[in-house]
């Protein structure tokens, strides 16, 4: 491996695990395994590299089919048991505000001249 490659991974792995524990300072048992936020970190990680793993492999899917996919393994197949962690309130939360973020980038792509046709 090229030893700039392994500095960055090294680093971004220090930053990580340096962020997860002064989160764990500040939020005590929540951040600990059975928490509501160490479940959504569980969530959000396993779909980000679910994600990943599509552009990698140039399967051609978007990595969003992914990161849906892995989140509906999570929270609906009981052997993972991390998406029963995450309260309800909190997963609508996250959830309404990642529709937000879904709708305002489709709003962004959309192009202007076209909509003022319309």
């Amino acid at each position: 491996m090229d030893p700039a490659l392994r500095s960055k991974w090294l680093v971004r792995f220090l930053t990580a695990g340096l962020i997860y524990l002064s989160s764990v300072l500040m939020l005590k048992e929540q951040m600990l395994p059975g928490g509501s936020l160490f479940g959504c970190l569980v969530v959000y990680a396993a779909s980000y590299a679910a994600g990943t793993a599509l552009v990698v492999f140039k399967t051609g899917v978007p990595n969003l089919v992914g990161q849906l996919v892995a989140g509906f393994i999570f929270r609906n197949v009981p052997v993972f048991g991390f998406g029963g962690d995450v309260s309800s309130d909190l997963s609508k939360n996250v959830r309404l505000v990642a529709l937000a973020f879904i709708l305002a980038r489709a709003g962004l792509g959309l192009d202007t001249k076209i909509v003022m046709k319309l």
